[in-house]
């Protein structure tokens, strides 16, 4: 689990989420626990990019108007088989100098 410094989480109510999450088809039939890859996150569309204010961006360091898909910073969970693959891929993905569409792009 991510989570900002400044986010609360309250375990009680994430953790009957998170069963329930586990124990349905999409997950429950995969091979085996140890095999699961998930990422559970808010997913942010088509934001545009900063061109001014606190988060700007030059085009000289993102030149497209929009950013890819990607989760939204506050808090986001994702099992450890999720973060080996994403590191995997690490090489082949262009760095973004914003944490959460670097670590959570997706095209």
């Amino acid at each position: 689990m991510k989570v900002d410094d400044d986010v609360f989480v309250n375990v009680f109510a994430l953790m009957p989420r998170l069963h329930a999450i586990a124990d349905t088809d999409v997950v429950a039939n995969t091979s085996s626990s140890s095999s699961r890859m998930l990422l559970l996150c808010l997913i942010w569309r088509h934001k545009p990019v900063h061109r001014g204010g606190k988060w700007r961006l030059a085009t000289t360091h993102y030149a497209l108007k929009t950013w890819p898909n990607y989760c939204s910073g506050p808090a986001y969970i994702m099992t450890v088989n999720f973060v080996k693959a994403a590191l995997r891929l690490v090489p082949s993905v262009p760095l973004i100098p914003i944490e959460d569409v670097s670590y959570t792009q997706m095209r």
